[in-house]
């Protein structure tokens, strides 16, 4: 009786790894906005542009979860760098921190009352400022995994979105999130 629950179990996990071995393998590599920023999604994602708010947005569904990259064109007001080419000289450090205050306050009014599940973060991108954050949308119904990479002028919102807190999105949730690449 022993062997037969173990070989029941054996192929249980055959079946599963075979599962996930065929739903990793449709994960398409996309090019997405103008910066040479490419991103891996599980499915060939839909694509619409809105030429209004200068901005793109590349959508892939699979079971709950909702991968996303929203290219919004010419962010950054002339107020914060009103000179492009002289951003690109000043060091490191001074690039940095207009970048981070730029998308400190972008980032909170984006989120706007959501509940934080991770706090803000800075990260790079290849040579390229971002963040990423999580949180849970009003009424904690969505889980949103969000990184925020500001790429010239050019700001890419790369998120990955759980319709239910319990879904088990972990894995590509992850490998979304960490596809991203600059050229």
């Amino acid at each position: 009786m022993n062997y037969y629950i173990m070989e029941k179990s054996i192929l249980n996990l055959l079946l599963i790894l075979t599962v996930v071995a065929t739903a990793q393998a449709n994960w398409v590599i996309k090019n997405v906005g103008n910066d040479n920023v490419h991103v891996s999604f599980p499915s060939e994602p839909k694509y619409d542009e809105n030429s209004q708010i200068q901005s793109q947005i590349y959508v892939s569904k699979v079971d709950n979860c909702i991968f996303t990259v929203l290219v919004k064109n010419n962010v950054i007001p002339n107020t914060i760098i009103p000179d492009y080419e002289k951003f690109k000289l000043l060091s490191a450090a001074e690039q940095a921190s207009l970048v981070n205050e730029f998308l400190d306050k972008g980032i909170m009014q984006f989120i706007g009352n959501s509940s934080i599940i991770s706090p803000l973060k800075s990260i790079k991108v290849g040579n390229y400022f971002g963040k990423e954050i999580a949180y849970a949308n009003s009424g904690n119904v969505n889980q949103l995994y969000t990184k925020f990479i500001l790429v010239r002028k050019n700001l890419y919102i790369i998120q990955c979105t759980y319709k239910e807190p319990s879904d088990p999105c972990k894995a590509s949730k992850e490998k979304f999130l960490s596809s991203v690449f600059i050229n």
